[in-house]
């Protein structure tokens, strides 16, 4: 029997994205996955695993177009490759044989072999300077034989690159045909450094005033040198520079504002652009502009035959365990509400606030004063029909203890993958981006944002879903969500995130039977002065509909 039971919350007082991650058919077992690299029309995958997809594979994988896994390299148990890099036909990689040697590898495609003798201890990067193979770290020796932190290989031996540095370095880069370094160090041969070095003829020459402490990563993007680490200024402390910088060629310059955690890492794909991943949060294209995704601690991007993949040290729940090694697609699994005076988190996982995944709260009052006043909020559902007690649990307390209570979509027939792609996502909008498809859906050229065209305004008939969702305006009164004709979502306030959940897995925690609810959340703030009363506000409109044949005599939610 069809119920709907309209609820207003007011709270008073992005994570904004456009990639979520979802399961891939390849599952990597623990230990995860440092770097993936197409070559020759494969996919290598390369970390410390042990197993892929529950068969043995150690530390470097090939995947090919038939979905056929092949081991490369002679790995076993506890040992890894990191930094694949393209060498011509070839493929070069750092490689850490546990207990038995360092050092640096090379794949034709059928052998794999070590590149010069071993090293005493691990390179930390790889990188191409004039055609030969660079690498650097924290090593004083190749095949016994003494070397500074950075040499090159002439195709016969391993050969210095500049004289030694007084400390490890982290990373190695070619920006605009010269090599830069960077990482722990401070000096080489008296020159003082700061942590950022290029190649100069036969020596290391500063860049500009260098960086207060450590950096563990560089990248030529575009113009600019990007570097992250644990700096906070620039040496002489003139420029404020939170963990992240840009250095121009003349000046360093800010990246991102937002502090970042350990183990930073820049990754880029053409298909996203750039992004900063640390052990807490991914940052894509950072800048004025950069979105706050719901990962954290992604190593590599790739694509291979028509995936996006991601691979990192992540465990990310999506609608199955995605843990290693996930694909990317479009949508939001969080994102933030910001119009009033606080910035206010919504996920698919916990509801609202406190971001299971990343462990960062998400409820800050005033917004950019880093005052976090509230947890989580979620509701949890209690009904009783002729004697019988039902009950759905709240959202953070399923997700945090692996029970089912509100899962993401409508009640349906079938919940196969097409389903959770669809709908494990929440939806945001705002007045700017309706009034702009209001304006120019007819234009020639126009292409909707992705926000507009997936509103989920129609259910899946076919799936047993309901005809009717989340609130549009149907001009043509037909009953059929057409953003394509001009047809625009319906929300609340000025920005709203719209999300739609269902019990529809509640018996794995209850040993009863569902409720049959499905609950429609809008939350939503208005974008108005601080004079305004609604400025101080967040607030959350619920529909709780009875998609079941149960007629509650009494129903209860709670947050």
């Amino acid at each position: 029997m069809r119920r709907t039971l309209l609820l207003a919350f007011l709270l008073a007082a992005g994570w904004c994205s456009g990639q979520r991650l979802v399961p891939y058919e390849v599952v990597v077992d623990s230990w995860g996955v440092e770097d993936l690299l197409v070559h020759d029309g494969k996919l290598l995958i390369a970390g410390g695993f042990p197993l892929i997809n529950g068969v043995h594979g150690y530390a470097l994988v090939s995947l090919d177009t038939l979905g056929i896994i092949s081991q490369i390299g002679p790995f076993t148990a506890y040992e890894s490759v990191d930094h694949l890099v393209s060498y011509g036909d070839s493929v070069l990689m750092i490689y850490d044989r546990v207990g038995m040697d360092y050092g640096v590898a090379m794949w034709d495609g059928n052998t794999w072999e070590p590149v010069g003798g071993t090293f005493n201890t691990a390179p930390r990067a790889l990188t191409l300077f004039n055609g030969q193979p660079v690498a650097v770290g924290s090593f004083t020796q190749i095949g016994g034989v003494n070397v500074p932190n950075v040499v090159r290989w002439d195709g016969t031996s391993w050969m210095p690159l500049g004289p030694d540095l007084n400390g490890t370095v982290m990373a190695a880069e070619v920006h605009q045909g010269e090599l830069y370094i960077a990482g722990g160090f401070t000096s080489s041969n008296g020159i003082p450094l700061a942590h950022v070095a290029k190649l100069t003829g036969q020596s290391w020459a500063p860049v500009g005033q260098g960086l207060n402490d450590n950096v563990v990563d560089i990248r030529s993007h575009s113009s600019e040198l990007l570097l992250i680490g644990s700096f906070t200024h620039t040496s002489d402390s003139s420029v404020v520079l939170p963990n992240s910088a840009r250095w121009t060629g003349s000046q360093y310059l800010p990246l991102s504002a937002t502090p970042l955690a350990s183990w930073p890492k820049l990754v880029y794909s053409p298909e996203l652009g750039l992004m900063i991943s640390d052990e807490d949060k991914t940052i894509l294209n950072p800048g004025p502009d950069e979105q706050l995704l719901g990962m954290y601690h992604i190593k590599a991007v790739e694509s291979f035959e028509g995936h996006l993949l991601a691979g990192g040290l992540f465990e990310y729940p999506s609608f199955d365990l995605v843990r290693w090694l996930g694909e990317l697609i479009p949508g939001d699994e969080s994102t933030t509400l910001d119009a009033a005076g606080m910035r206010v988190g919504v996920n698919m996982w916990s509801g609202l606030g406190y971001h299971p995944v990343n462990g960062l709260n998400q409820f800050e009052v005033p917004k950019g004063s880093g005052n976090h006043v509230l947890r989580d909020h979620s509701l949890c559902a209690v009904g009783v029909s002729n004697g019988n007690v039902y009950a759905v649990p709240d959202l953070f307390f399923t997700q945090s203890r692996g029970y089912h209570g509100w899962d993401p979509g409508p009640w349906g027939a079938d919940t196969s993958e097409a389903y959770w792609r669809r709908y494990y996502q929440v939806w945001k909008m705002d007045n700017g981006l309706v009034w702009d498809h209001a304006a120019h859906w007819a234009d020639p050229g126009y292409v909707p944002d992705r926000r507009i065209t997936t509103w989920p305004g129609n259910g899946d008939q076919l799936n047993n879903e309901a005809p009717r969702l989340a609130p549009f305006a149907d001009n043509d009164l037909d009953g059929n969500y057409e953003p394509v004709s001009g047809e625009l979502p319906m929300f609340r306030g000025d920005a709203s995130i719209y999300t739609v959940r269902s019990d529809k897995r509640a018996p794995l925690w209850s040993g009863g039977p569902p409720m049959g609810l499905e609950l429609h959340t809008m939350d939503h703030q208005y974008g108005v002065p601080a004079s305004d009363l609604r400025h101080h506000v967040h607030f959350q409109h619920y529909w709780a509909i009875n998609r079941s044949q149960v007629t509650y005599d009494t129903l209860w939610l709670m947050s």
